[in-house]
């Protein structure tokens, strides 16, 4: 439970610290330069999506082959060459289509071509620090950078009122994060786990084939979370637009970080001994998930509460159809945990190349979901959580005997119920 918390934790500190930022840029900056910030927040995590949301879902099983290690000092020679080269050719495009009044409030985001070479240099040392269990050391490095992007931002935001404040404040965390967990892995401790794994059990996968799959999956998610956006907008306006952006927001933050936390603590749970049968799977993921659906179910619970008893409150009346949105998309955090955490189980089912597929078929899913947002942004909201089901749904019967069964089914129940309360919440 302990590495559950501090793993969320590690996660949730440098969204806290960009959201303030982002809290405070629309009291200082334009809407139109803040919506310019958005289009290079777009180009940084695609490819962010393509590569560091890739390599980190293989990164802990590479270091038990020689294959998997020289597969990772290729990534992280090769990565910092080609993601500041597609940064830089994107980001020049968008700032040479920009009218001439907004182009030099552009300029500091220019910064963000180095951020693929900082997130690719700590990629081995990331792994190695999941495999070790140093949860509350990672936990610790994020809190100290983003506080240090925090005290280093917010005095340039209210000095400048200027884009140079997000982006230092992105830049920070990350060059901060990746200083602080590569000074605390020590050449002995590497080299004491190194030599502690034999590479007797080779894996018959190719870290090189699986990291394409996953990229694939990633890009697909990415454009999946974009989709909805974008063809909502023409179908059903942008006033629907933004009650579901606003609805997203509210529900989904800390879901996704439960999510993502969960899956790294689950990587190094399943691979640490190269064991990979079904038997073995099922209960090292049962393990970490019958912890982990409580923690996510909370996160429902205290959203839809917030939602009821702190939001609809304080906003006018023309919000309650985005807080109700967020009530009902909030039911999306229990599949969407386990959905992340199938995709580690499926690298070691040797069946991660459905894993891409499957989420593209999430991606069309998009489609009846903009077009719902034209009757109802609540039934938009009701089909997102079917799209959700859904895609696990696939997961299951292609992870087969691995899937974690007695967790899964603890998920289907809990969330079963919150789904009556949402409902009854919403009837009145």
């Amino acid at each position: 439970m302990k590495d559950l918390i501090w793993a969320f934790l590690e996660r949730v500190f440098p969204r806290m610290a960009s959201a303030l930022v982002m809290l405070g840029m629309t009291f200082f900056i334009s809407p139109s330069v803040v919506g310019v910030y958005a289009l290079a927040i777009l180009v940084v995590t695609f490819f962010q999506s393509a590569s560091d949301a890739a390599i980190r879902q293989i990164a802990v099983p590479a270091l038990r082959t020689d294959t998997g290690r020289k597969f990772l000092v290729r990534y992280s020679q090769r990565t910092p060459i080609i993601g500041g080269l597609f940064t830089a050719v994107l980001l020049g495009t968008i700032y040479t289509t920009l009218p001439p009044e907004t182009r030099t409030a552009f300029i500091p985001v220019i910064i963000f071509v180095l951020i693929p070479a900082i997130t690719a240099r700590r990629v081995t040392a990331i792994a190695h620090h999941q495999k070790l269990g140093n949860w509350k050391a990672l936990a610790r490095f994020q809190l100290t950078a983003a506080l240090l992007s925090f005290l280093v931002s917010v005095p340039v935001l209210l000095l400048t009122h200027s884009l140079l404040a997000p982006a230092l404040q992105l830049f920070i965390t990350e060059l901060g994060f990746t200083i602080l967990s590569r000074r605390a892995l020590t050449e002995h401790s590497v080299e004491e786990d190194s030599q502690s794994e034999t590479d007797a059990i080779q894996e018959t996968q190719d870290p090189g084939r699986e990291f394409m799959h996953l990229s694939l999956y990633s890009i697909v998610a990415w454009v999946q979370t974009q989709a909805d956006r974008v063809i909502m907008g023409p179908l059903a306006g942008t006033a629907r637009l933004g009650e579901y952006t606003v609805a997203t927001s509210i529900a989904r933050s800390a879901g996704d970080a439960i999510s993502t936390s969960t899956a790294n603590v689950l990587r190094p749970r399943i691979f640490k001994n190269g064991d990979t049968r079904a038997e073995t799977v099922r209960a090292g993921a049962d393990s970490v998930l019958m912890k982990a659906t409580p923690i996510a179910a909370a996160a429902t619970a205290a959203t839809i509460a917030g939602v009821e008893f702190v939001l609809r409150p304080f906003l006018a009346s023309e919000w309650d159809s985005s807080l109700d949105a967020a009530i009902i998309l909030s039911l999306t955090t229990g599949p969407t945990l386990f959905a992340w955490c199938m995709t580690v189980i499926l690298i070691a089912a040797k069946r991660i190349r459905w894993a891409a597929p499957i989420k593209m078929i999430g991606a069309l899913c998009a489609i009846p979901i903009a077009f719902a947002a034209v009757q109802s942004i609540q039934y938009a909201a009701s089909l997102a959580v079917v799209r959700e089901v859904l895609v696990l749904g696939l997961l299951t019967l292609v992870a087969r005997r691995y899937t974690p069964w007695v967790s899964f089914c603890l998920m289907l129940g809990i969330y079963a119920m919150l789904a009556v309360v949402a409902a009854l919440l919403l009837g009145h």
